[in-house]
């Protein structure tokens, strides 16, 4: 059942976590505003080690 948590803590992360790089904007209002690119790359970066 691991991985119903893990996809309910994506999503939760993904609509409600203000994501200070972009203003504060939520991965989801990226995607909303067609730059969806921006949050993977945010992605990419934090999964490397770096900081967001």
């Amino acid at each position: 059942m691991k991985n119903g948590r893990d996809r309910a803590a994506a999503e939760e992360w993904y609509h409600y976590t203000p994501l200070s790089g972009f203003g504060g904007r939520t991965a989801e209002q990226l995607v909303d505003e067609a730059k969806g690119q921006a949050a993977v790359d945010y992605l990419d970066e934090v999964a490397l080690g770096g900081f967001a």
